[in-house]
């Protein structure tokens, strides 16, 4: 009774009404969603929305302190994250008029190229779209929803910002506008996909934007990777301008049967993170998730490689089919808030994740020369790692062969 809690409130009305009108093209030419685009009757109701929100925002900072209400969502969910909240504070939120549900908050945590071959990645890259372009990524823009990126290695464009192979991104964890990572992992998805230096990722063109929504231990924050989701939507925060990302690669998860004891509305299908990634999708953007490392045990994917639209990857053997013990095994059962019991078949897809050599953050807290556990590869810029979080990327980078291939595809004709 004495805890205190982290949690997301949802308010009504339901995700994705304020800032998507009907069924249109996306900017990347897919079928989806239409963003606002300056449309002043979708703008204004969007204002509205948001008004109402500041209104049960503010509720609840009267109820339970300033500090209560962690972030604010409007894009792919509309509700808020909440975090030091008392049990009993948290039963009267849920009481506030406008609030539709609440829900307890899982903490994400990161799941943790020479297997380019061995997918086919460098066949495609002897192929070219329709400008004579070879199918290298050329075009597409791919958010690495992690621990940011050393986009100081040179395997990354040893530089951040436009013109630069990282040209976007944002730090949700130290709220700034630099996602240095400070941990590694995202350093090292980010390789997977588009390194073009000593090791050549899967989609080498590609731009990478580091979204980073974990922190130096590899964990969320309150609502840290919900924000990266919305980010992901609209880089510029503009809903008049089209920037939407082409692909979004998550390779973090919660694990839902450690902590909840299976699939539940707080993590699952229904829980707000996947819902978010649902939306995502229905916008247009392609989502790849890692399934998770809690395998061999049946129905341990965790969240959010439990939200429907999600291409969800288990990991291999290095240059073999054999799926590893690690990675986390399907179905996805649950019971839904009608009472049907429902089952989802996956993960969708396997990839490489067993010790993959990529690229390496030198900016992590205890330092390069301090961390001996790692272990490099080629040079002191690169390590090893293995998990579903080697295997995602993979994936990644083939969906943005497929985009620049075929921009008129939508996400579920790529996955």
């Amino acid at each position: 009774a004495n805890a205190r809690l982290l949690g997301k409130v949802e308010t009504s009305p339901p995700e994705a009404k304020a800032y998507f009108a009907s069924p249109s093209a996306s900017p990347s030419g897919t079928p989806g969603q239409e963003m606002p685009s300056g449309n002043p009757a979708i703008l204004g109701r969007q204002k509205i929305l948001v008004e109402k929100q500041g209104a049960i925002a503010a509720q609840i900072r009267a109820l339970a302190g300033e500090d209560a209400v962690k972030a604010r969502f409007h894009k792919a969910f509309y509700g808020l994250a909440i975090g030091n909240v008392s049990e009993e504070q948290l039963g009267r939120i849920g009481k506030i008029p406008g609030v539709k549900n609440v829900y307890l908050n899982p903490k994400y945590r990161a799941a943790v190229s020479e297997a380019v071959p061995f997918i086919g990645a460098d066949a495609a890259w002897q192929s070219a779209d329709a400008k004579g372009n070879g199918l290298s990524g050329t075009g597409i823009r791919i958010g690495v929803i992690d621990t940011g990126a050393d986009y100081t290695n040179p395997d990354l464009g040893g530089c951040f910002g436009r013109g630069c192979k990282v040209e976007g991104g944002r730090d949700f964890i130290n709220d700034d506008s630099d996602p240095m990572d400070d941990e590694g992992h995202g350093t090292h998805v980010a390789g997977i996909i588009a390194s073009e230096g000593a090791i050549v990722g899967t989609a080498p063109k590609a731009k990478i934007y580091a979204i980073k929504v974990l922190g130096s231990n590899g964990s969320s924050k309150d609502g840290s990777v919900m924000e990266g989701i919305e980010y992901a939507i609209d880089p510029d925060d503009n809903p008049a301008t089209n920037d939407m990302l082409d692909v979004i690669n998550l390779s973090l998860g919660a694990n839902c049967k450690k902590y909840f004891d299976g699939y539940t509305k707080d993590c699952g299908p229904d829980d707000p993170l996947s819902r978010m990634i649902d939306t995502a999708t229905q916008a247009g953007i392609v989502a790849v998730v890692a399934a998770g490392n809690s395998g061999p045990e049946a129905g341990s994917i965790g969240s959010p490689g439990t939200a429907r639209s999600a291409i969800r990857v288990g990991a291999t053997h290095k240059n073999t089919a054999m799926v590893t013990a690690f990675s986390s095994r399907g179905p996805v059962t649950w019971t839904d808030s009608k009472g049907v019991e429902q089952k989802l078949d996956k993960p969708d897809v396997a990839a490489p994740g067993n010790e993959i050599c990529s690229a390496r953050s030198l900016h992590t807290e205890s330092g390069p020369e301090e961390d001996g556990e790692e272990q490099t590869c080629i040079d002191q810029r690169h390590v090893i790692n293995s998990g579903t979080s080697m295997a995602a990327p993979f994936v990644a980078g083939a969906a943005a062969i497929l985009r620049q291939a075929h921009p008129e595809w939508a996400p579920e004709q790529v996955e």
